[in-house]
């Protein structure tokens, strides 16, 4: 394509007539300037794809910090009590009944020193909660026709310290009919107040909106790194652009 020159045309009146310069665009510098190299528009193109990124990530993470004071200020209002959200809480020693659906289940001991919790929240990793060695009670769970239920070792730890109460699940079974089941505590188990049981993982249930704001603020700061690469190399690139730009002009004027 044809690259259309401004012409500056410079007048001086004399005596014995006028003079006319003509001075084309190139010469001045100027012709270069008004089309941007290839260089330069892909880094303001970095720089803008940068901008973005950056913001998004900030509003990410700043609203998985908003969104864990949400979660504080609902579990101080609402008050912590994994017994609270039980369906069936048996002393030990001691025997209850509860209605079951068919469906997989956890048995969970509850007490004062059953885990131990190390570490501090600002910490990298935050707490971390272990079992603390402890007497299991003798549970049996007997279904609607009779049969005794087999009870599993759990898959996983499950673990929750609240003040003044800790539970740990112990076992997990599953229910093979609706109905009602029958549950008896036996034996000598100092540090357990009680069993309970409830639907595998409803107890760590509440620990998911927490999960779900860590993930959020970890992801706003991958975000904000990104776009904070993103942006520098995008004005690396146009500055780079712009000095060949430079370089090219004045090897022109030569």
């Amino acid at each position: 394509m044809r690259r259309r020159d401004t012409i500056v045309t410079i007048v001086t009146m004399g005596r014995n007539g006028s003079l006319r310069m003509a001075i084309g665009a190139d010469d001045l510098g100027f012709g270069a300037a008004t089309t941007a190299s290839p260089t330069r528009r892909r880094g303001r193109g970095l720089v803008r794809l940068g901008i973005a990124v950056l913001v998004v990530g900030v509003a990410a993470f700043i609203g998985g910090f908003v969104l864990m004071g949400v979660n504080a200020f609902e579990s101080v209002q609402d008050g912590i009590d994994p017994q609270r959200d039980l369906d069936l809480s048996v002393g030990v020693p001691g025997n209850g009944t509860v209605e079951l659906d068919a469906d997989r289940y956890q048995v969970v001991a509850l007490g004062d020193t059953l885990v131990a919790v190390s570490g501090m929240s600002s910490d990298a990793g935050g707490y971390t909660v272990s079992r603390i060695p402890f007497t299991e009670p003798v549970v049996t769970i007997t279904g609607p026709d009779g049969a005794v239920v087999v009870l599993e070792q759990p898959g996983h730890d499950r673990l929750s310290s609240t003040p003044g109460l800790d539970a740990v699940g112990i076992y997990e079974f599953t229910a093979p009919t609706d109905g009602m089941y029958a549950v008896t505590v036996a034996g000598e188990a100092p540090a357990v107040s009680s069993i309970g049981i409830d639907e595998a993982d409803s107890l760590w249930e509440s620990a998911k909106p927490w999960i779900t704001s860590s993930a959020v603020i970890t992801g706003g700061g991958v975000l904000m790194t990104i776009g904070v690469l993103v942006l520098v190399g995008g004005v690396v690139r146009s500055t780079l652009g712009s000095s060949l730009g430079d370089l090219r002009r004045l090897g022109r004027m030569r």
